[in-house]
């Protein structure tokens, strides 16, 4: 007879479904690094959508997002205990005011559906989320290549 012990060692997915793997907010949203890196994001005046600039914009005065330049030589692997104390916090939510700025503040939106897995099992989380290298490779940096040697 056979003993299956299956390990879950990475969650990839491209960009617009990994979120749902991770329960967290999409590429656009605030906190929305893949790696959990805890860049904020900024936004143009009146649109939702967030970016991950590293530089603050001369005369940027958006609420929120107006945070000093951000230092990426200081960037680390993601840390468990970082995302565990932001589930907690968005778990523990008294009401949907408290619950969308603490979604806000930590880019998650529920627990990872990996969460479920045995401990001992898997790689955890979020250090089990891999970048979306495909559309950089594959699609990306040829797209540009070509233009470049076009000189288009």
């Amino acid at each position: 007879y056979i003993i299956s012990r299956p390990f879950f060692a990475f969650g990839t997915a491209d960009t617009p479904a990994l979120p749902v793997l991770r329960g967290s907010v999409g590429h656009h949203g605030n906190s929305g690094c893949r790696q959990s890196c805890g860049m904020p994001g900024r936004h143009k005046p009146n649109k939702p959508t967030y970016y991950p600039a590293v530089l603050q914009p001369r005369n940027y005065t958006i609420a929120k997002c107006n945070h000093d330049d951000f230092d990426i030589r200081k960037l680390g692997p993601p840390d468990c205990a970082v995302y565990q104390t932001n589930l907690k916090k968005v778990l523990v939510s008294a009401n949907k005011t408290r619950y969308a700025a603490n979604r806000l503040s930590t880019g998650i939106v529920r627990p990872s559906i990996c969460l479920g897995f045995q401990p001992d099992l898997t790689i955890p989380v979020p250090r089990c989320f891999t970048l979306d290298l495909m559309h950089l490779i594959s699609l990306n940096i040829p797209q540009h290549i070509v233009s470049i040697w076009r000189n288009t």
